[in-house]
């Protein structure tokens, strides 16, 4: 019975990892005349798909009764700049955050907002914050849908950035729209 648990629980997690990979990739490339970039897409789905699998892999292996640290190995190893690893509930995140022990980051943000829109598309793709962001559990949050975690954390304005321990007490926030060379020392200080 365990088994049959077991593997009906890896297969949801499978499924919303292709779900999620599916979305980034939409996101990411968007829609594409034929034969225009069908390498780019499939290195970029390939390498995106290895990202997502990560904390799986972990999840599993703790789950058929590794240590916590061997799970915990292939989600803390360091590496090269990748995109943000972003997480889209509060409950992912500190799902995530206790199996892997990690600090969260948690971007309020507003789809309209203006400094919310410059940080994804400056801040959180500079080299030196997607690598930061690998000591941290992230998630992002559309604080106009999740109004309840938006209130629980005080919410005032966008976009707006809290660190937690991994069981989401919060350690320190900033508001509004930082460059990568204003927010990579404030990452730091809450690792």
């Amino acid at each position: 019975m365990d088994d049959l648990f077991e593997r009906n629980e890896e297969a949801e997690l499978e499924a919303r990892m292709k779900q999620r990979e599916e979305e980034i990739l939409a996101e990411i490339d968007g829609p594409k005349s034929e034969g225009s970039g069908n390498a780019v897409v499939i290195l970029t789905g390939l390498a995106i798909a290895l990202v997502l699998s990560l904390p799986a892999i972990g999840i599993m292996a703790w789950k058929k009764g590794q240590t916590p640290a061997v799970a915990q190995t292939a989600l803390v190893q360091k590496g090269p700049a990748r995109p943000i690893v972003w997480y889209y509930t509060l409950q992912e995140g500190l799902n995530a955050a206790a199996i892997t022990k990690k600090p969260i980051m948690i971007d309020f943000y507003a789809t309209w907002c203006g400094p919310c829109q410059m940080m994804d598309a400056k801040t959180y793709t500079d080299p030196s914050i997607m690598l930061e962001s690998q000591n941290f559990v992230n998630v992002k949050l559309n604080a106009e849908y999740y109004r309840d975690d938006a209130q629980r954390y005080n919410i005032t304005g966008y976009p707006t950035m809290i660190w937690t321990d991994s069981a989401g007490n919060e350690r320190g926030r900033v508001k509004g729209g930082y460059m990568a060379d204003e927010f990579l020392p404030v990452m730091q200080q809450y690792r």
